[in-house]
C-alpha cells in the first residue's frame, strides 16, 4: 500500500494556519491572500492551492 498524497498544516499559537505542505513531496502551498483572517477561509485557500497542485505535480503518479 503506497502513502497517500495529503495536505498538512502548521499553526500559530491562536490556531491559525500558517501554513499548508503535501506530505507527499513536502512542497509548501502559496500563502494566502493577506485580507484572508478566517481559519475556515484560510484551510480552504490552502486546500485550493492543494487541489491545483496535486493536478499539475502529482496526477498519473505511480499508485493510487
Amino acid at each position: 500500500m503506497g502513502m497517500r498524497t495529503e495536505l498538512a498544516f502548521t499553526y500559530d499559537a491562536q490556531m491559525h494556519p500558517v501554513f499548508a505542505r503535501c506530505t507527499r513531496c513536502g512542497e509548501e502551498m502559496p500563502p494566502p491572500v493577506p485580507n484572508l483572517d478566517d481559519r475556515a477561509d484560510i484551510i480552504f485557500w490552502f486546500s485550493a492551492r492543494y487541489v491545483e497542485h496535486i493536478q499539475l505535480k502529482h496526477l498519473g503518479a505511480a499508485g493510487p
